[in-house]
């Protein structure tokens, strides 16, 4: 009888201190498997609180290319309007949708971080992203921004543009505005990630790409085909690289704290 009574006393201690809670196991609340929190080392660290790029010091570079023989681009007619002919004296005008370099550099890749950031809090730039219409095109042709910050849309032209804009996953009008005079501009903040096509329904040949992320961690590809992420929490990151015509591709990569990592994306028609 007495034993019984001090396994019983023992048990009670044993669950009132914790002993057997299985939710001490278990992720806090706010944290999941895939945040970045309380994971293994090399996890990214952004399990909340205000980001200080003062003391973010990784960084993931790379370069993004085209595999094969470049596409040929399409020749744009412009004799419609008789201004866009003119700007141009002459020059012949082709699609930007794929430009490839003399060694394979692919241009206008959005390249964005899509996992691994965690909960941190990224403060909004000041500064308003500018989309500008110059020679019957938009300028630049793939745009980057944060959630909340601003975007302004300018006609640089002295005709009437129209500036139609349609969030590529939900199909709806983000805006839809005529520009019909040089100097013409407005401006938009966006709410929530997105992904933006641009069109004008005077000039079809026009078109343009706004990406809405948020956080600073993205980058367009220039002539070189290159990009930058800097001031990175050391982490393991998930990168995406974007094309509008030849889809997405990721690829994972941990980097730590005062270290580059670099990676490189390929693109080609047989990985479309």
């Amino acid at each position: 009888m007495r034993s019984y009574v001090c396994v019983s006393v023992f048990m009670m201690l044993l669950a009132a201190c914790g002993g057997s809670d299985k939710s001490a196991s278990q992720p806090s609340a706010g944290a999941s498997a895939d945040d970045g929190c309380g994971g293994d080392e090399g996890e990214a660290s952004g399990c909340g609180g205000e980001y200080s790029a003062a003391t973010a010091t990784a960084a993931i570079k790379g370069v993004v290319r085209w595999e094969g023989k470049a596409p040929l681009r399409r020749m744009i007619d412009m004799g419609s309007e008789k201004y866009c002919v003119q700007t141009h004296a002459g020059e012949k005008m082709r699609s930007e949708t794929t430009i490839v370099g003399p060694k394979g550099e692919l241009k206008n890749v959005f390249v964005h971080i899509t996992k691994g950031l965690g909960n941190w809090k990224f403060p909004v730039p000041s500064e308003a992203k500018e989309l500008d219409q110059q020679g019957c095109t938009y300028v630049p042709h793939v745009i980057g921004m944060q959630v909340g910050q601003s975007l302004k849309v300018l006609n640089g032209d002295p005709i009437l543009h129209n500036v139609h804009g349609v969030n590529m996953r939900t199909r709806k009008d983000e805006f839809n505005k005529g520009q019909p005079n040089k100097g013409a501009h407005f401006s938009r903040t966006f709410r929530r990630p997105s992904r933006i096509s641009v069109k004008c329904d005077v000039h079809g040949w026009m078109q343009s790409y706004i990406h809405v992320v948020k956080d600073p961690f993205y980058a367009v590809t220039g002539d070189a085909g290159t990009f930058a992420l800097d001031k990175l929490p050391a982490g393991t990151y998930t990168v995406e690289a974007w094309h509008e015509k030849w889809g997405t591709q990721t690829q994972a990569v941990t980097v730590k704290d005062g270290e580059t990592a670099e990676i490189s994306f390929t693109f080609s028609k047989k990985r479309s």
